[in-house]
């Protein structure tokens, strides 16, 4: 798999991501943070702890998508889709940063290369979940 080179970050791009940001969330083990079929007005970066990915095909179970260590990015789906293809569920205490999904389209259109960075982990998520 092709992987992107990121651009380098700049005092100026920190500014701006802050603006997106919107607070920090601690949850406990077992607590769902996005739900298949559902929408959210957030989209969440892990700072501490891990997550689990998964979806339930039409036989109910639940089926294991990938888990999400720090730093990696929850509900990028909702950026470009109406709601989320699965659920995301913390398996340890978690802290998460919180970014105002309403915000994303003006940050995009501020800084399109980082707005094309989104986009392509939003590609790379949807790729692991399409082939789940």
């Amino acid at each position: 798999m092709r992987t992107l080179p990121a651009a380098p970050m700049y005092a100026d791009d920190d500014a701006g991501m802050q603006k997106l940001k919107f607070g920090e969330l601690v949850v406990d083990t077992g607590t769902p943070i996005l739900m298949e079929g559902s929408n959210s007005p957030q989209l969440f970066t892990a700072l501490h702890g891990m997550t689990l990915r998964y979806c339930r095909p039409e036989n109910g179970e639940r089926q294991v998508i990938n888990f999400v260590f720090p730093d990696g990015f929850l509900g990028s789906q909702l950026g470009v889709m109406a709601e989320m293809g699965h659920s995301v569920e913390a398996t340890t205490k978690m802290t998460l940063c919180v970014f105002d999904l309403n915000e994303l389209w003006s940050f995009i259109q501020a800084d399109p290369e980082r707005g094309f960075e989104l986009a392509w982990l939003a590609a790379i998520e949807e790729r692991f979940w399409a082939n789940a």
